[in-house]
């Protein structure tokens, strides 16, 4: 019996998986090492022209060149990765077919249910992973909490979880599962592709540190198992909404609210 990879779409589904695996690798290496994966972005998303991956591939390079604008804030980074992204996308509307952004998907008992066990167990594993290791945070509370009443900061860290759910999701199980499953790359490898391109950014974040991209790449694979699950965005951001909302508690309770 052939392999599910052995088959005409093999180069697309290569193409595609070689782009995650770069913007895996993005957060990871030292600047020679990010412009030598930009450079192979360029490459690989000239070989995907008129190919199923190239909408992909269009927006790994897209992913990799920001980064070196220095943005100190990894949502602000995203946030601009989309905009120009779909710029892009507006004025060559058959690109839009790779993104996955613009399904709502499904809300059924099975996908509520995940949701909801993906937020428990994630949240354990934060506090559990937090008060084991003790890590500093004072650049979070710096960043992140400012000198104001708890009411407003009770509002201002639920916005911060429905944006900061909103871009990684719209990066991560919009652009690259979307872009994956349009290059026909099997779920089995599609799954921990994404999540691991998805631990990879929480190296500096929270959870930070090895042990939080870890924990961030099992988080990034339930996410991405609610989002072909669901197929659509909405259910993955709700999860991710409830999971971020844990980690606002915890910087709050280390900042004595």
């Amino acid at each position: 019996m052939p392999s599910h990879l052995d088959d005409h779409n093999l180069p697309v589904k290569l193409f595609a998986a070689t782009i995650v695996i770069l913007m895996a690798l993005v957060p990871v290496v030292p600047t020679s090492g990010k412009i030598a994966i930009e450079v192979a972005m360029v490459i690989v998303s000239a070989l995907s022209w008129r190919k199923p991956s190239f909408p992909l591939g269009l927006f790994g390079t897209i992913f990799g060149g920001v980064v070196f604008l220095h943005i100190p804030y990894s949502q602000l980074s995203f946030a601009l990765v989309i905009v120009l992204y779909l710029l892009v996308i507006a004025m060559f509307p058959h690109l839009r077919r790779g993104s996955g952004w613009f399904c709502r998907g499904e809300f059924g008992r099975t996908v509520i249910l995940l949701c909801f066990g993906t937020a428990a167990v994630s949240g354990v594993a934060l506090i559990a992973w937090f008060m084991l290791t003790k890590p500093g945070i004072a650049d979070l509370i710096r960043s992140f909490v400012p000198q104001a009443s708890l009411p407003v900061l009770v509002v201002g860290g639920l916005i911060f979880a429905m944006v900061n759910a909103a871009v990684e999701e719209m990066v991560y199980r919009g652009a690259v599962v979307g872009g994956l499953v349009e290059s026909k790359v099997p779920t089995s490898i599609l799954l921990p592709l994404q999540a691991i391109a998805f631990g990879t950014i929480h190296i500096g974040g929270f959870p930070r540190g090895w042990l939080g991209v870890a924990l961030a790449t099992v988080y990034g694979f339930l996410l991405g198992v609610i989002r072909l699950s669901s197929r659509g965005l909405l259910a993955p951001w709700a999860g991710h909404v409830l999971t971020d909302l844990v980690i606002v508690a915890i910087v709050f309770s280390v900042a004595g609210f």
